[in-house]
């Protein structure tokens, strides 16, 4: 085993040694960053699809919704990372992960004036 898993395993030996308050900061966080693994994988194959996508089109902006769709339709992922709990493409998803990029540096995040409403759009 590696130091980590020792680590976890020491640890979770101990809690129900813990106080109350202690055994469930341990169960909220600590285990939840275990859950979190397929969160990661999620988060790190979206990122790289969205960069992708714009990279591929370099020079042309799209909205989120112009994003998700385009990504949907090309069909190259499992619909675990795509889809919401509805069942439709997960546009917020979408939102939070090219912000991430934005954040990154990677991409570039601008507002565009469309009729009364503002759009927010991403290109490289």
């Amino acid at each position: 085993m590696t130091n980590k898993q020792v680590f976890i395993q020491e640890v979770e030996g101990f809690v129900g040694q813990l106080s109350a308050e202690a055994a469930s900061y341990f169960n909220e966080v600590v285990k939840a960053r275990k859950v979190n693994k397929k969160e990661l994988e999620k988060a790190t194959v979206m990122r790289g699809a969205i960069l992708a996508f714009l990279e591929a089109n370099r020079g042309t902006q799209f909205d989120r919704v112009e994003i998700g769709d385009a990504l949907f339709d090309a069909g190259e992922f499992d619909e675990e990372y795509l889809l919401n709990d509805k069942g439709t493409v997960a546009y917020n998803s979408i939102t939070a992960y090219s912000n991430q990029l934005v954040n990154d540096g990677l991409v570039v995040k601008s507002e565009v004036k469309v009729g009364k409403s503002t759009k927010v759009k991403y290109s490289v």
